[in-house]
């Protein structure tokens, strides 16, 4: 059972997620929990990450509760990106981190067979269009990051009839950051998210860190209302 694991020691069963932790159940798109996932409360322990996934459990796609696959406007790295842009009527995906772009290589996973498109996305088609991946723009720079950006760009939109972009925040933010840094309003962080999506770049065999995303005085696309709901972060 994803999450469980027997101590070598005493042979009791360990769950994965002890401690403290903000529980963000992932789901399908049928409203099916697909997995569980762990945010850290405060800073992690040492040696580990922010966010903690179900031993054995795989690689998902988050989507906020409402928001449909097909109508995905981009996908980012880590949930809280997707919470907070739900928070502003905006339907963004996210995986659990820059190489969990696609179903795990082992066998022992419950997330589809090795290398299929990610399980949320099952049966998913975008229509031709471009979904861009947002990476975290860490400082300094994760090569590791930089280095899947491109591969994850295209395997989160190119098995669901999408095109593959790639879309830069401002270096040192990831998008939840980016986005709680903005003024205050819906309307305001929408534009400057479409201004984000309108700057991104097709896929490439590597990435560079651009400058920050277009300020005020832009006028990109407007993009479709998201559904709201209440967010907890």
């Amino acid at each position: 059972m994803p999450g469980f694991s027997e101590d070598t020691e005493n042979g009791r069963f360990k769950f994965t997620l002890t401690g403290d932790y903000l529980l963000i159940p992932y789901h399908d798109a049928r409203g099916r929990v697909t997995t569980i996932e762990g945010r850290c409360v405060g800073e992690p322990p040492e040696g580990m990450g922010k966010y903690v996934s179900l031993r054995r459990a795989g690689n998902h796609l988050y989507l906020f509760p409402g928001h449909r696959p097909e109508d995905t406007l981009a996908v980012c790295e880590g949930a809280m990106g997707a919470i907070v842009a739900a928070e502003c009527g905006l339907a963004v995906g996210a995986i659990m981190g820059c190489e969990c772009f696609r179903a795990s290589s082992s066998l022992e996973t419950l997330d589809g067979d090795p290398g299929d498109p990610l399980l949320e996305l099952k049966g998913t088609d975008f229509g031709g269009r471009t979904v861009p991946y947002i990476p975290d723009a860490d400082d300094p720079p994760n090569p590791n990051v930089l280095k899947a950006a491109p591969k994850a760009a295209r395997w989160i939109a190119e098995p669901q009839n999408g095109r593959a972009a790639v879309a830069l925040l401002p270096v040192g933010a990831d998008l939840d950051e980016w986005l709680l840094s903005l003024p205050a309003g819906t309307e305001e962080r929408r534009a400057r998210f479409a201004a984000l999506l309108a700057e991104a770049n097709p896929s490439e065999e590597h990435v560079e860190l651009s400058p920050a995303p277009p300020q005020r005085g832009t006028n990109p696309k407007p993009l479709p209302q998201g559904r709201k709901g209440p967010v907890r972060r």
